[in-house]
């Protein structure tokens, strides 16, 4: 027990004393108030504790819903990638953005793509048409068949090569390939031979054939059965 001064009238009086035995001062119990103050600390520190679980828990739903939409997205770009559906993978591009991903990288390869694409698949489509004709020898004039490459060639060669694309790696290879500058210079851009000439006409068939067997072996990036 200890001694405390009465707030009233100032004589020393016991702390567990409920009043002051001298001028009924009215004690008020201390402790009792440290405990319920000690309570309701504990019961904000509860309350807010697992206000902060549950606000983290709702954040993780929703970041592993945002992750899940993200890879669905990608799925689905890539399936029109391989269409190649271009308009579609900029739009699921543009959805990924607004889910705060970036998409910087992947956008400027598909536009470049989107870009090159039409004139790239034109040429693969003509060379290829060219080296069937050749294998079956379905045509009535050589030279005619080889000038159909000239435009499409004409347009190949003035194509931008990015190749971070696997679209540029294809022209790059292409341009790149000693069958392809051969058969440019010596048959697509020459007039120095007559390449429907009987005697030699089949000579020309075979040596251009040659030429285009190997370079439709580079596969072309995308379906083109489409």
């Amino acid at each position: 027990m200890a001694l405390v001064k009465c707030p009233g009238c100032g004589r020393e009086i016991s702390d567990k004393a409920k009043e002051c035995p001298g001028c009924q001062y009215k004690l008020k119990n201390k402790k009792k108030k440290y405990i319920a103050a000690v309570a309701v600390v504990a019961v904000l520190v509860l309350i807010i504790t697992g206000t902060l679980f549950g606000v983290k828990k709702v954040q993780q739903i929703r970041e592993n819903e945002r992750q899940e939409q993200i890879q669905r997205i990608l799925a689905e770009s890539e399936e029109y990638y391989t269409i190649p559906d271009f308009e579609n993978v900029l739009k699921c591009y543009g959805q990924l953005e607004e889910l705060g991903y970036d998409t910087a990288g992947l956008k400027e390869l598909a536009e470049y793509d989107q870009k090159v694409y039409g004139d790239a698949r034109t040429f693969y489509e003509t060379l290829k048409e060219v080296d069937d004709k050749l294998h079956s020898s379905d045509y009535t004039s050589l030279r005619k068949l080889v000038d159909t490459l000239i435009e499409p060639m004409k347009k190949f060669d003035a194509l931008e090569i990015n190749t971070d694309s696997q679209l540029g790696q294809y022209i790059n290879t292409m341009r790149s390939h000693i069958m392809y500058s051969s058969l440019q210079s010596e048959y697509v851009n020459s007039t120095n031979y007559d390449l429907d000439y009987g005697l030699t006409s089949w000579g020309f068939a075979f040596c251009i054939e040659t030429y285009t067997e190997q370079l439709v072996k580079e596969n072309f990036p995308y379906n083109t059965e489409g």
